[in-house]
C-alpha cells in the first residue's frame, strides 16, 4: 500500500514499478517555491502503523508483523533508561535492517543524542570486532547470544572489559555456557538478557544478570513498565509458581497484528482479560515458560511452530 518510495539517485532506477511515486531526493529539479515554510500539523496518532517487519521463519513461515508507534516508544523510552543512559559512547548497528534488533541499536542513541556506528551487515564476526574494539566505549551493545560467544573467542580481557558500558543480549534464548564463556575475559560489565518476539516491539521483558543463573538458560526476568506477561494453562487461568505454561504478553507492547493475515491475527491476539482498559488485547507467544520463586520468568522452549 505504499504510495511513495524516497530513494535518490544512485538506486531509484532499482525502484520495481507499481502504483507508487519515486521521490529522488538528490534530485536537483525539485523546487521548492510555493510549498509551506512552516510544519504541517500532525495527523497521525500513537496507534497508526510505523513499519512492518517479517518474523525470521524459526516459527513457522515469515509473517509481516504490523507494529504501531506506541509500543516502539514506550520501548525506546525504556532502553533510553536502562541502556543508553549508562554512558555517552552511542551504539554500534551490525545487523539487517529487516531484523527488528536494529530498533534499539539505532533509535535509542539518536533519542539520547549520541553517535552511531553503522557497520555493514555482511562483514565477518572478526572484523566487527575489530571496529568495535576501535570505536569503544559504546553505552551499550545489543547483540545475540551467538555474537556474544563469538567476541568471547576473538577479544581479549582489556578489549572486553572497555568494550562498552552494558551488554544487552537478545533475539534467542540465552544459553548460561556463553555468559561463563564472556566472563572469563569480562567479569564487570553488567549484561541484561532482554526476551521479546516481534510480536512485542522488539522486547518487554528483561532479566539483570546477577551471577547466580544455574541450569542451561537464563531467566527472562520481569516485564518492562507498561507492558504484562502472564503463564496461562489451556483454559486461560494462570498457573502456580513453578508450574510450566504457554507465555502470554499484554499491554503497550502488543502490535496491530499480522498483515493480510486477518484469521491469524484472530487467532495469536486475543482479548486481555486481564485488563482493565477497554479493547486490550494480548498476544500468545506459542513459549513455554513458568515463574520462578523469586518473581523472575523462565523460558522452557517452544510450545508448537506457530505456523
Amino acid at each position: 500500500g505504499a504510495a511513495v518510495v524516497v530513494s535518490d539517485s544512485r538506486y531509484a532506477g532499482t525502484v520495481p514499478a507499481g502504483p507508487w511515486s519515486v521521490l529522488r531526493t538528490d534530485d536537483p529539479s525539485a523546487d521548492a517555491t510555493g510549498f509551506p515554510e512552516t510544519n504541517p500539523g500532525r495527523t497521525s496518532t500513537p496507534d497508526d502503523l510505523m513499519y512492518v517487519i517479517y518474523t525470521s521463519g524459526s516459527t513457522g513461515p515469515p509473517k509481516g508483523v504490523e507494529v504501531p508507534h506506541s509500543g516502539i516508544v514506550n520501548y525506546l523510552g525504556w532502553c533510553a533508561e536502562a541502556y543508553a543512559a549508562r554512558g555517552r559512547g552511542g551504539a554500534a548497528v551490525f545487523s539487517s535492517v529487516a531484523f527488528d534488533m536494529i530498533v534499539p541499536n539505532l533509535y535509542t542513541p539518536l533519542v539520547m543524542g549520541q553517535r552511531v556506528c553503522v557497520l555493514d551487515e555482511t562483514l565477518d564476526m572478526q572484523t566487527i570486532a575489530e571496529r568495535l574494539t576501535a570505536w569503544a566505549p559504546f553505552s551499550f551493545l545489543k547483540l545475540t547470544p551467538g555474537q556474544l560467544g563469538l567476541l568471547s573467542e576473538l577479544l581479549d580481557a582489556d578489549e572486553a572489559r572497555h568494550l562498552t558500558e552494558m551488554l544487552a543480549v537478545g533475539a534467542d534464548a540465552f544459553p548460561v555456557r556463553i555468559l561463563r564463556n564472556w566472563r572469563r575475559i569480562d567479569g564487570g560489565t553488567p549484561v541484561l538478557n532482554e526476551y521479546g518476539p516481534t510480536e512485542a516491539s522488539v522486547g518487554n521483558c528483561v532479566h539483570v544478570v546477577d551471577g547466580a543463573e544455574q541450569g542451561d538458560l537464563l531467566p527472562i526476568g520481569r516485564p518492562i513498565p507498561n507492558t504484562t506477561m502472564y503463564v496461562l494453562d489451556s483454559t486461560l487461568a494462570p498457573v502456580p509458581i513453578g508450574v510450566p505454561g504457554e507465555l502470554y504478553i499484554g499491554g503497550a507492547c502488543v502490535v496491530r497484528g499480522y498483515l493480510n493475515r486477518p484469521a491469524l491475527t484472530l487467532e495469536r491476539f486475543i482479548a486481555d482479560p486481564f485488563s482493565a482498559q477497554p479493547g486490550a488485547r494480548m498476544y500468545r507467544t506459542g513459549d513455554l515458560g513458568r515463574w520462578m520463586p523469586g518473581g523472575a520468568l523462565a523460558f522452557l522452549g517452544r510450545i508448537d511452530d506457530q505456523a
